[in-house]
């Protein structure tokens, strides 16, 4: 994460994948699924009290089949 963002998006391509924020390690059963195409933002507007660093640095995730991939844009 760069120094100097003040928010991101990740976007999912190709296939699922489930995610946590709260420390807790993903599994392929457990976790919020999150499909093809979605779309997640992180910045002061989107989470609470403006801690969205620490909520994504939470953020765990893991594939569910072997072709899940994340992008991920930074906002300065």
């Amino acid at each position: 994460m760069p120094s100097t963002a003040h928010g991101c998006i990740i976007t999912l391509e190709d296939d699922y994948v489930r995610w946590r924020d709260d420390g807790t390690a993903p599994t392929s059963t457990e976790g919020h699924q999150m499909t093809p195409g979605e779309v997640m933002t992180f910045d002061s507007w989107t989470v609470p009290r403006n801690n969205w660093k620490q909520v994504l640095k939470a953020l765990k995730f893991i594939r569910v089949t072997a072709d899940a991939k994340l992008k991920i844009s930074w906002y300065d």
